[in-house]
Parts: structure tokens; sequence; C-alpha cells
């Protein structure tokens, strides 16, 4: 439950907010093949979702400095059936991914079980980088997928580990490492490798349609610890 309370960024959200891109989120597509117990990869998600404290906060931009506001409710996932003529999960994600997710409000990430024709699965996750990066996607799916094979047995999340750690964890790194000496050691060693370097970034072309996509094809045979890319 949220407390109300303010709490700073860390420097990494505080240069997504300045690097302005059109779009600040990024997901993945998981194609499930093999039997799936629905209700219990449900839960497994749920559970990793609600572990995964970072996640629940919104954000305030509009003041002196930018805050966060931890503590919004857990959701997800959805279950939408696309198994009629004519639906398409790939329908869905496009308009889901045309979608602006506002950190003023969130929340912040989307899970959502696709239930596909002929008894498949996918499973599409969605984030904006205010909240999750890469690396913490996929160390979300590696717990999805050892809830889902523990079931209720299932250890608690490692607490320090990324993406699980409580809120204060990474703000009290961010703000020590940014009165050591290492700080400021790191940042003339990059001033020093990026001399010269053009100050205005060269913009990317467009992406096509190959290169826009993250699909996989996995398992999901009562192994679903091998979810993990």
């Amino acid at each position: 439950m949220s407390t109300g309370e303010v709490l700073p960024l860390t420097y990494d959200q505080i240069a997504v907010l300045r690097a302005h891109p059109p779009d600040n989120t990024f997901g993945q597509y998981l194609e499930l093949e093999g039997p799936l117990d629905e209700d219990r990869f449900c839960h497994a998600l749920h559970r990793t979702l609600s572990e995964c404290q970072g996640l629940h906060s919104t954000f305030v931009l509009d003041g002196p400095e930018p805050g966060q506001i931890a503590g919004t409710a857990v959701t997800g996932p959805d279950v939408l059936d696309v198994t009629g003529p004519g639906q398409l999960a790939t329908t869905w994600i496009d308009r889901e991914l045309a979608r602006p997710m506002d950190p003023a409000t969130g929340p912040l990430y989307v899970h959502v079980l696709f239930r596909l024709p002929h008894g498949r699965y996918g499973w599409f996750q969605r984030y904006h980088r205010l909240v999750n990066d890469d690396p913490g996607m996929a160390a979300i799916v590696r717990r999805t997928a050892e809830a889902y094979e523990s079931g209720e047995a299932a250890a608690a999340a490692p607490p320090e580990t990324r993406p699980f750690a409580p809120l204060t964890v990474p703000l009290t790194s961010d703000a020590r490492y940014r009165e050591s000496d290492a700080w400021a050691h790191d940042r003339r060693y990059w001033e020093q490798v990026l001399a010269g370097v053009p100050r205005h970034p060269i913009l990317p072309g467009p992406v096509s349609e190959d290169e826009g996509q993250r699909h996989a094809t996995i398992p999901a045979d009562g192994a679903l610890a091998r979810l993990a890319p």
C-alpha cells in the first residue's frame, strides 16, 4: 500500500527522464508450446510481480524535483482468449505498444497471457524504463519459471536481487556511490574516453518490422524453468 511519501530517483531514472525518447518502454513476447496449467502460471506470475517492489511506483514530475511514490496496487496478469476466427494476439500487442504509459498514474508494466489456437499460449510483457530494464525482465521470467515449477513451496526471492530488492536498496546504493570517490573517478574516466565525441546524438534511422520485434518460441512442457533466456 502506498504511504504517499515522495522518494528521490536514482541516477539511472533521472537519465531516462532526460533522454526524452518518443517511447520509453520495452517488452517481449514469448510463445509457450506444450501443456500449461493456466491458473498455476497466473498465480506464479502474480506472485513474482508482487515481489518486484520497484514496478509499483508512480512518478511526480511537475514539482521542483522529480520523485516517486511506491506501493501502488499489484496488477496482472490478464488473460485474453484469441482462439476465435480473426482474433490475433499481434493486433492487441500493436495497440498496446502504441498506448503511452503515463508515469504519473501507472501502472508502468503490462503482463498478458494469450490463449492461442490448438492449446498454445503466448506471454506478453511490457515495462516503462523508469521501473525496469532488460536484465530485470529476464529475472522476472526466471523467477516466474521457478515459482511455477515449485508452486506454493517456492522460496521467497532473494531480497537483494534486482529487480526484487526493496526500493530503498537501489536508492541507498545509488546515493552512496554518488557521494564516493568512485563516482568522481568514473566521471573523469568517461570524460576522457568521450573527449571529442560530438555532443549532438545521431538519431537512428527507421526500425524495420523484424528489428522492432522480439519473439521467441519456448517449451512449456512442465519444465517452465526453460523459459529463462
